[in-house]
């Protein structure tokens, strides 16, 4: 399932540094994944996976969104911890 990335902002805006720091990894990973799979192999060719929705290359594109969202969360967080 596919969210806006300003509802998926919100499921994090309380969450502790740790918390998003776990997230933006998990992002880049699955980021990482659809790269190397997807990307710097070029396949090119079509697999079971390519046809459901959201497809791979859906989900990748609204991933790199996320991870915008997740590190704009850590930035606050860490410049709140700092003013303490």
């Amino acid at each position: 399932m596919v969210i806006s990335p300003n509802y998926y902002k919100e499921q994090f805006k309380e969450k502790s540094l740790k918390e998003l720091i776990l997230e933006r990894n998990n992002l880049i990973e699955k980021l990482n994944q659809y790269e190397n799979k997807k990307i710097l192999q070029a396949m090119g060719e079509n697999e079971t996976e390519d046809f459901v929705k959201p497809s791979p290359k859906d989900i990748y594109y609204w991933n790199n969104y996320y991870l915008k969202e997740i590190t704009d969360l850590i930035i606050e967080k860490l410049k709140k911890n700092q003013g303490e």
